[in-house]
């Protein structure tokens, strides 16, 4: 599986500038969409999300160890990696994380599981997304 990068959603940037979000303390979630998501930057809630993942095995991840550090400048959120189970039967094309304190679930980023064009899936086995060693996101001056 070739994942891409994780991409804000618009509207995240801007509660992050007016602190209506707080990264250390708020809880966030991972939901999984199919490839029958367009995602666009304009989106900025929950309910603005289509074609969510639905098994009776599946539920949103709540993203656990989160952490926002600054280096040299640059500031980083990170957690651990994003792990559904491991007897999981699902296809996914897209992962989205928002924040579930938010009052509207503020989405925040968004990343497409398989830039080759494809889905990814498991039948009965495992389905984790590998967060990146340098976390979900940096912003840097």
């Amino acid at each position: 599986m070739a994942a891409g990068s994780w991409t804000f959603y618009n509207d995240f940037k801007e509660h992050l500038a007016k602190a209506d979000v707080d990264m250390n303390g708020d809880s966030f979630k991972a939901v999984l969409c199919t490839s029958g998501y367009t995602p666009s930057a304009a989106h900025s809630t929950l309910s603005d999300l289509t074609n969510l993942c639905a098994d009776s095995d599946y539920s949103p991840f709540t993203l656990t160890n989160n952490a926002v550090t600054e280096t040299g400048g640059t500031v980083t959120f990170d957690t651990d990696d994003i792990n559904y189970g491991s007897s999981v039967s699902i296809t996914a094309k897209y992962a989205v994380i928002y924040d579930d304190t938010h009052a509207s679930d503020a989405l925040m980023c968004y990343v497409d599981l398989d830039t080759g064009g494809g889905s990814v899936s498991s039948t009965n086995s495992t389905f984790q997304i590998t967060i990146n060693a340098s976390g979900v996101w940096t912003l840097s001056g």
